[in-house]
């Protein structure tokens, strides 16, 4: 399980939070299966739009912590 968190662009307030059952330490392939779980499978208590670049996710993992921004192409990590 992750924790994560989603903000939408233009507004860095989060809009949802929660944990998902993904089992990998790697924030790449996190990052990779929240993008897929809230733009083809949305979690029902997530009633806004796919998520899209500018959008922020927090992700918490047993082995790390940080915010990324989504990009055009992948994430980069906000400092």
């Amino acid at each position: 399980m992750i924790y994560v968190e989603i903000s939408l662009a233009p507004n860095p307030k989060p809009v949802w939070k929660g944990e998902l059952p993904i089992n990998t330490d790697d924030a790449s392939q996190s990052l990779d299966a929240v993008f897929a779980k809230f733009n083809l499978d949305h979690p029902p208590s997530y009633p806004h739009r796919s998520l899209s670049v500018g959008d922020e996710v927090f992700l918490a993992t047993p082995q790390s912590v940080g915010t990324y921004r989504c990009e055009s192409f992948g994430w980069s990590p906000i400092q």
